[in-house]
């Protein structure tokens, strides 16, 4: 049947637009990403995927990545070299939402195999543990060997005094974190709240999503019993890397 006027309406395409699971707010994803993945209402943290983190923090066109010929994890772990404002370093970003121990493997063999990069170039090493679908991590995602394994590796950065930063993104009240992600010389973690601050609502989520306040307490507890050193914000984390590298290297 013919119309008039005719029907001008465009479909939006999938992607255009992204719905925050905390405030519930329709926001613009190319907004969104000009505002590093932060909600411009509440303020919540949109998790981000190993590629999207190295491209927070790395100086533009200065990332270069590891060809280790194993890209059937490359959206658990990605590894490669960086300038982080004029720093070259090596950096290490793990994507904790995988669900089996193979993968865990391959993970813990990236790992090792850039320890062993930062130690042959005397690079400082950058570990950023993440999550990329913003959900409780998995129990047991590492075992035991693998751990210990890792960990055995990184005492190569202490023994050839080589600095080794941690940044924890995305907490949740299990803290579930690798336990080489700990055993840095510096352990940041990523929350919109600072370590000064206090964090009196409780913890909110929608479905299995972390929520942000979930997030800021979980990071808050971290900080108080000493298991990270600092509480920064995604908007400070670069300045905040830059300002240690420069003290420390």
């Amino acid at each position: 049947m013919f119309t008039w006027p005719p029907n001008k309406r465009k479909e939006i395409p999938d992607g255009i637009w992204i719905k925050c699971s905390e405030c519930g707010e329709i926001v613009y994803n190319g907004e969104l990403s000009r505002n590093l993945r932060i909600c411009p209402r509440c303020d919540y943290y949109f998790p981000l995927e190993p590629a999207e983190r190295i491209a927070l923090l790395a100086d533009r066109g200065s990332f270069s990545k590891y060809d280790d010929g194993e890209e059937s994890c490359d959206r658990a772990i990605v590894t490669g070299e960086v300038n982080l404002s004029g720093h070259r370093l090596v950096v290490v970003v793990i994507d904790l939402n995988f669900a089996n121990q193979t993968i865990g493997l391959l993970v813990c063999e990236k790992v090792i195999g850039a320890i062993a990069q930062a130690a042959d170039q005397r690079l400082p090493l950058l570990l950023v543990c993440t999550n990329s679908n913003g959900t409780q991590a998995q129990n047991g995602m590492f075992c035991p060997a693998q751990t210990l394994s890792t960990s055995a590796a990184m005492s190569r950065l202490t023994r050839e005094k080589l600095l080794y930063i941690s940044v924890l993104a995305h907490s949740n009240s299990d803290g579930l974190f690798p336990g080489f992600a700990y055993t840095a010389d510096i352990v940041v973690a990523e929350s919109n709240i600072p370590s000064t601050g206090t964090v009196r609502r409780a913890p909110t989520r929608v479905g299995n999503q972390i929520g942000r306040s979930e997030a800021a307490q979980a990071a808050q507890v971290l900080f108080q019993n000493g298991m990270v050193d600092m509480i920064v914000s995604r908007r400070e984390l670069k300045h905040t890397l830059f300002d240690i590298l420069s003290f420390f290297c």
